[in-house]
């Protein structure tokens, strides 16, 4: 499961093939669940920050 959470944030980020360090890498499973739960209504899409990380806003709370 953390494997393809990885996946997902590293093919959202759009820099596949690059060196993540240990907190990048939590930061791109963070960045999987996200995507995954946008279809469900409980995060919205903001934008990028300034490295190029996508950045949610909670719309509910999760189960």
């Amino acid at each position: 499961m953390q494997a393809l959470l990885f996946l997902i944030g590293v093919q959202e980020l759009g820099q596949p093939g690059r060196s993540f360090s240990k907190e990048e890498k939590q930061d791109l499973m963070h960045i999987g669940v996200c995507h995954l739960l946008w279809d469900a209504g409980y995060f919205t899409y903001k934008g990028r920050d300034d490295e190029g990380y996508l950045t949610t806003k909670p719309n509910k709370p999760c189960p």
